[in-house]
């Protein structure tokens, strides 16, 4: 695998076609190939990015998006135009891309797609992974990832929302050297080499850390939770908000989570079981919280806090627990897709993620960018994140 970062427009238009005169390394197989361009390049310099690419390597899948800062291997780019471009080539794959596109109907949500559109119900999860791309503004991601669900549970989806579009319209996306300014694009990968470990593996870090314990939902409607643990939930709030050093108590005030867990009917809890979402208001005078989802009553839940501490011991945590479960494998590359609002408007040191992971890593190919919207399973289940690092990695 190798890696081509260009730092500047003026670079990437003057030395495009340059850079693509240096061909990937390793055997000439499937290739895939992923662009993620700032969105400070104007579409017709991003057409012409993503057909030259396709003239280089016709045999390619090419995914790309415009984007408010990219990641290039351990820099964060987040200001002024860049571009990163990741090309990878990977014996024994199978690969696919494919663009689909949202229509509401009157019987419900309606994906409708062009390309290489797979049957994945056969997929084995741990020989397979999609990479997603998508339009904030025309592309429910997380009704499509409820509806793969259905089709393929635990086929791991990883990616994130383009981040450079204003509204719609406005967001572009790149397929195998087509440009699109709707839906969402995806790489499916299956291995095809029988035995030798697991070929991707994805990492999700969400960057909390729990206060209180777990409570059991028991009055909900919507995103409204009125009841925790038999009482009320502001009540139950304000208790452990009392408990708390006043450090804690400050962050609380500053911006509170919930964790939301994947499955209710464990006894114990740890580190992954919870699926992160804002509480967007505490109303006190009408008694009830209000979630930035869905929560229904039987669900356990847990009261969380963020800051640049915990964000960085989760990640840490995470990447120790894959590159553990990989051994004796070391990854050869990856793709991080990390949101807007952590770099530097979390982290008080530049680069973040992107040195932590090449830290533990090693000095791999490390690319992608930041998003509105990050994609990746959290305990086997697919969902849409945020202030999240989602990160797929490569093995041989």
């Amino acid at each position: 695998m190798s890696l081509l970062r260009v730092g500047s427009t003026e670079k990437y238009s003057a030395n495009w076609s340059k850079a693509f005169g240096e061909k990937p390394s390793g055997p000439k197989s499937s290739r895939q190939a992923k662009a993620a361009k700032s969105s400070n390049r104007p579409a017709g310099k991003a057409k012409t990015a993503g057909s030259k690419s396709k003239e280089r390597f016709p045999a390619a899948h090419i995914l790309g998006a415009n984007c408010q800062g990219t990641i290039a291997d351990d820099e964060e780019l987040e200001s002024g135009p860049s571009a990163v471009v990741w090309l990878g080539s990977l014996v024994d794959v199978e690969l696919g891309s494919h663009h689909l596109s949202f229509q509401r109907t009157t019987e419900g949500a309606a994906f409708s797609g062009s390309g290489h559109v797979l049957d994945l119900s056969d997929w084995d999860p741990a020989e397979a992974a999609i990479i997603g791309l998508g339009d904030p503004y025309t592309f429910p991601m997380d009704v499509y990832l409820e509806r793969l669900r259905d089709e393929a549970p635990c086929l791991p989806v990883v990616g994130g929302m383009a981040s450079g579009g204003a509204g719609p319209g406005l967001t572009l996306l790149l397929r195998n050297g087509e440009l699109i300014n709707h839906g969402a694009v995806f790489l499916t990968l299956r291995n095809e080499r029988p035995g030798g470990g697991q070929r991707f593996r994805s990492v999700v870090s969400q960057g909390c850390r729990p206060i209180g314990q777990p409570l059991v939902v028991t009055a909900a409607e919507r995103n409204q939770i009125f009841g925790l643990g038999g009482q009320s939930a502001v009540e139950q709030l304000l208790r452990i908000y009392r408990q708390l050093p006043t450090q804690e108590q400050r962050m609380l005030q500053q911006g509170l989570h919930l964790g939301i867990a994947i499955d209710e009917y464990r006894d114990r809890f740890a580190l992954g079981d919870f699926l992160i979402r804002n509480v967007l208001q505490i109303n006190q005078q009408e008694d009830y919280l209000v979630v930035a989802d869905f929560v229904r009553v039987g669900q356990t839940v847990q009261f969380q806090l963020r800051d640049h501490l915990s964000a960085t011991a989760d990640l840490k945590t995470r990447m120790k627990q894959m590159l553990g479960d990989s051994l004796p494998l070391r990854p050869r590359g990856g793709l991080l897709f990390s949101c807007n609002g952590r770099g530097s408007n979390l982290f008080p040191e530049p680069h973040h993620d992107a040195g932590l992971i090449r830290g533990l890593a090693g000095e791999i190919p490390l690319a992608g960018f930041f998003a509105a919207g990050e994609i990746g399973p959290v305990a086997g289940v697919n969902f849409v994140h945020g202030f999240t690092a989602s990160a797929l990695f490569f093995f041989d």
